[in-house]
């Protein structure tokens, strides 16, 4: 869910970044700013969610509500207005392969969507070059095909491969095998990874170590009777 807000007053030196917004304790959620001007922004919010759990249909509302009591947000939207609200529900699932004749796929639509902390932004931004530069080159030869167009999957897994495997684990436990409670627990047991972990989510190169220091008793007894439940 994407909102604009209109009538912000956001300090100057801030307007050209992006921001990234991680609350351990909002679970399962990855939140984002982009300053369009020093009074308009546009605020996003992100949930991982199994497409046999209904969605949280008020997520536009706590979005705001979140703004609206965390600083600097708070300060900036005091008297703006939001006039947009986009929604829209994502892939989750990983395609047979990212390349074919007349087609490349991003992002959310490769099924890059992952559900630490928003973490699948690098896989989108890496994915969006590579796909640029690869139409470019096949815009020159006026050839789209397969093989031709196959250097993006290539760029792919080269670049994160190594890296993505652990964020697939993850995504088809989450999907399968987690309800509400897990994933409260999983968002507050990220607060166990260092600083310099932390920034390595945010790059995408989640690791097995990663991923162990994260899972405690409670939460591998709850995946595993979850699985038990599904299973009989």
């Amino acid at each position: 869910t994407t909102l604009e807000a209109r009538g912000c007053k956001i300090p100057s030196y801030v307007v050209p970044e992006f921001w990234f917004m991680v609350d351990l304790d909002y679970s399962n959620t990855g939140l984002w700013v982009y300053m369009y001007e020093k009074d308009k922004c546009q605020f996003g919010i992100g949930e991982f969610f199994s497409s046999k759990r209904p969605l949280k249909k008020n997520q536009g509302k706590r979005l705001k509500d979140y703004l609206k009591n965390t600083f600097p947000y708070k300060d900036w939207i005091k008297n703006a207005k939001f006039v947009e609200v986009v929604r829209k529900v994502g892939p989750t699932t990983s395609l047979t392969s990212v390349y074919d004749d007349n087609f490349l796929a991003c992002g959310d639509a490769s099924g890059g969507g992952t559900p630490l902390m928003a973490e699948g932004f690098r896989v989108a931004l890496e994915m969006a070059l590579s796909a640029k530069n690869v139409i470019d080159e096949a815009f020159e030869k006026k050839d789209f095909s397969k093989e031709v167009l196959k250097k993006h999957g290539k760029n792919f897994y080269d670049e994160m491969g190594r890296w993505y495997f652990w964020s697939k684990v993850i995504r088809w436990v989450i999907l399968n095998y987690f309800t509400d409670k897990e994933y409260d627990r999983f968002a507050k047991n990220l607060s166990k990874l260092s600083p310099e972990e932390l920034y390595a989510v945010f790059r995408s190169e989640v690791t097995l170590y990663m991923v162990l220091k994260v899972l405690d008793f409670g939460l591998i007894l709850g995946i595993t009777r979850n699985a038990i439940k599904k299973l009989f």
